[in-house]
């Protein structure tokens, strides 16, 4: 059985296209972490254990209580957030992206996709389009301006370099482009 990480999160609350509601499709003896990292409606962060240390896909909005959650998560198994080798980064929108530059200083490395590089080096990943109420107020109220600190990824997928073979980090995955809910959406791929 194929274990999938689709990571577009938030597609089901705004409404766009391209790729399916996130979630994780695992076997039972091997579960993904799953990290809330605020109240209902905020987004979630995965920790996937590996051999040089722990892969974060998607770190979540900037702020102290969002770093405090994923720390805290971290924690629980084990690691601290310097032990971070890896942050897969989804999209360039505030709510995923938005954690990475405090772990990138902290020496993880950081996978981004060609079409939102633009976005992640400016830290700009724009507003969501809500299609409804309930989207209205996570963009509103749990994504803001949209903006984030700005981040340089150090492994950037795309034509050069469409998919990133995780086993050098002790993980039997790979990342991939999954271009829809931006131009740079990727997907993390477990086996």
């Amino acid at each position: 059985m194929r274990r999938v990480l689709l990571v577009c999160l938030s597609v089901a609350l705004v409404g766009s296209v391209g790729c399916s509601p996130a979630g994780v499709l695992r076997a039972e003896s091997s579960p993904v972490p799953q990290v809330r990292l605020g109240p209902p409606l905020s987004p979630n962060a995965f920790i996937v254990s590996g051999t040089r240390g722990p892969i974060v896909v998607d770190p979540g909005p900037p702020g102290e209580g969002h770093a405090q959650r994923l720390d805290a998560a971290l924690a629980a198994l084990g690691f601290r957030p310097q032990d971070v080798a890896l942050v897969i980064l989804a999209h360039a929108h505030v709510d995923h992206a938005g954690g990475s530059a405090r772990l990138q200083a902290l020496g993880a490395e950081v996978v981004g996709g060609l079409g939102d590089l633009v976005a992640f080096r400016s830290g700009q990943g724009g507003h969501l389009r809500p299609t409804g109420l309930e989207a209205e107020f996570v963009d509103a109220v749990l994504i803001g301006s949209g903006s984030f600190p700005a981040v340089d990824p150090d492994i950037v997928l795309g034509p050069e370099q469409p998919s990133l073979d995780l086993s050098p980090y002790g993980v039997d995955g790979r990342v991939i482009q999954m271009p829809g809910h931006t131009p740079g959406s990727l997907a993390v791929l477990l086996a």
